[in-house]
């Protein structure tokens, strides 16, 4: 896929101001200036960005509770990959200061070692989340995945869910935030063209690698394979 954005335009695209293009309603087009996506979510966490003025007091009473936790997600994430590359502990950084000091240190296939949070049982039945879940993946893969997750929350794609395990990591489930729930679903899924409702892509919403149409017979063929073999074992 020669058109994919790389390492560079992603970490662009999360940090910095960047031009967008929009429809209008005659059919025009036209590109505009738009916030960076880290600034965007974290207008989204209170709502929405309030462009006119001051946030009032009740602006920021309630908490969008998936962006909450996906900028939680993201900004720990690149702490991890800035202290990785200057070998210090975070302190006054912003995300996206972070985010790009790191991406001047990778090229695109450079391996990452991100990790995840889980749900699990804690004292009184009380859930406790812990940051244990270790994913391997590339620079570009991590940053597209920062991309996608947020463009996603902004404005969701139809998905099909895979019941199997990643090919690529393993992993089966993850933890996610539905109306302010966590929920375990499958972490491969199908990504639907709006239109048409035909597959467009499958990723893993653990470790972020992405299969395209062309890949989907072996995508299924590996599927089989390691089921039968957990299956059997």
């Amino acid at each position: 896929m020669n058109d994919l954005p790389t390492l560079t335009e992603l970490i662009l695209k999360l940090t910095q101001t960047h031009k967008v293009r929009i429809t209008r309603d005659d059919g025009s087009t036209e590109h505009v200036e738009s916030d960076s996506l880290i600034q965007i979510l974290r207008d989204e966490m209170f709502g929405g960005s309030n462009r006119g003025g001051a946030p009032t007091v009740k602006a920021r009473l309630t908490i969008n509770a998936g962006a909450f936790d996906l900028y939680t997600l993201i900004d720990r994430q690149a702490a991890e990959q800035w202290a990785a590359v200057t070998g210090r502990i975070p302190g006054l950084e912003t995300t996206e200061a972070m985010m790009s000091r790191w991406a001047a240190a990778m090229q695109d296939v450079s391996p990452v070692t991100v990790t995840l949070p889980d749900t699990i049982d804690g004292p009184n039945g009380r859930k406790v989340v812990v940051w244990d879940r270790i994913i391997h993946t590339t620079a570009h893969n991590l940053a597209a995945g920062w991309v996608r997750q947020i463009e996603e929350l902004l404005n969701p794609l139809p998905t099909g869910e895979i019941i199997a395990a990643c090919i690529q990591c393993g992993v089966r489930e993850v933890w996610r935030t539905v109306d302010g729930e966590s929920i375990k679903s499958p972490a491969m899924m199908f990504i639907r063209d709006r239109v048409t409702g035909d597959s467009t892509e499958a990723r893993c919403q653990a470790c972020g690698t992405v299969w395209w149409p062309f890949q989907f017979k072996f995508l299924a063929e590996q599927i089989g394979i390691n089921e039968r073999a957990t299956r059997a074992g």
